[in-house]
């Protein structure tokens, strides 16, 4: 007979699954980081009730996709010890299932944020040009350089000044050309 959980118990190995396929899944830590940054963007540029609903309905759908998608890949592998066709369709249907939530939560955040991000663009292009170049070029540096931390922090990375999933010298590279473009009219 199985012995009964406490509910603590049950979100501890709730959250120890979650923790799993973020640590495992590089497509889950890539959607984890979007959503994430998606709903931040959304405190600023003044959505809506509803749309932010949506927004987090959208996010949370893509994840709930990718979690199931892993458990059932899991699943299929203690199964299936050698190649099998009906393996590789379920896994393929499973990951199809993550796509079309991910194509989803695409198309719901270019709906709400297309007119918002317009005109917040057009406003930051006119602040970057304004006499403050200097000040906006020095925390834009400083936001890429820890930005990399951060992202080569949650990948894992041992090595903070050369190669991985994102390059330090790029991402700061492009970050100064970019503040130099600006600068120069």
């Amino acid at each position: 007979m199985k012995q009964k959980r406490s509910l603590i118990e049950s979100f501890n190995n709730a959250i120890e699954g979650l923790i799993y396929v973020l640590r495992t899944q590089r497509n889950m830590q890539i959607e984890f980081l979007l959503a994430f940054l998606v709903l931040i963007l959304s405190l600023f540029l003044g959505i809506q009730k509803l749309e932010f609903i949506a927004l987090l309905f959208a996010a949370f759908f893509v994840l709930i996709a990718e979690l199931v998608n892993t458990a059932l890949e899991a699943s299929i592998d203690v199964v299936a010890t050698t190649y099998d066709p009906l393996a590789k369709i379920a896994k393929d249907v499973a990951a199809a299932a993550v796509l079309l939530s991910s194509i989803n939560a695409i198309v719901i955040g270019i709906i709400i944020f297309h007119d918002k991000l317009n005109a917040w663009t057009v406003d930051l292009v006119k602040a970057l040009r304004s006499p403050n170049k200097l000040y906006i070029t020095i925390v834009s540096l400083f936001t890429v350089l820890i930005l990399v931390i951060v992202v080569k922090t949650f990948k894992g990375q041992h090595s903070f000044l050369k190669g991985g999933w994102i390059s330090g010298h790029s991402a700061l590279a492009f970050s100064m050309l970019t503040a130099i473009v600006f600068a120069t009219e």
